[in-house]
């Protein structure tokens, strides 16, 4: 049975399959990215001149390293190696590739956005698939997608440790 259909997208639990409407996942999806921006209301007004967050925590590396992959891929150079830090010779290390994919929607959105409107959509987007990924895990633990896996799922995202990181 394949994962999706026109009208389904299917879980497996053994031998069952749960299905939830493409409809029904859109809208709560939808609700999700809403919900992202009350969260961060009012720093919403601004997001193409401010980055989210506080200033003395994650936010300003965080957006420099969705810059760097962009720029790294962008000039040719390795966006595994970090030359404009550790001087002289630059920074890697292990730690480095967890880097170039943990900043994947910032430095996507960057290709064709200014650095803070990327870095802010790269936030409101990841907070919401992490409601969708609760609701997916809370529908599979109930074996039914519906408003109580939705709620988990709203209750995730708004956890403040999710918003600081």
């Amino acid at each position: 049975m394949p994962i999706y259909d026109d009208v389904h997208i299917n879980a497996f639990i053994g031998d069952t399959v749960l299905q939830v409407s493409r409809q029904r996942l859109l809208l709560f999806f939808g609700t999700y990215i809403l919900l992202s921006l009350l969260i961060t209301w009012p720093a919403v007004l601004q997001l193409n001149t401010a980055f989210i967050g506080i200033d003395n925590g994650d936010t300003y590396i965080n957006a420099y390293l969705g810059w760097w992959v962009k720029d790294a891929l962008q000039h040719g150079h390795n966006p595994l190696h970090l030359s404009l830090l550790g001087y002289p010779d630059g920074l890697s290390g292990a730690a480095l590739p967890a880097h170039f994919f943990l900043m994947f929607p910032t430095w996507l959105f960057n290709l064709i956005l200014p650095l803070p409107l990327a870095f802010n959509f790269a936030l409101l987007f990841t907070v919401a698939l992490n409601g969708l990924a609760m609701f997916y895990l809370i529908g599979w633990l109930r074996e039914r997608y519906d408003e109580v896996a939705w709620l988990g799922g709203a209750l995730m995202m708004a956890f403040p440790h999710l918003q600081s990181h």
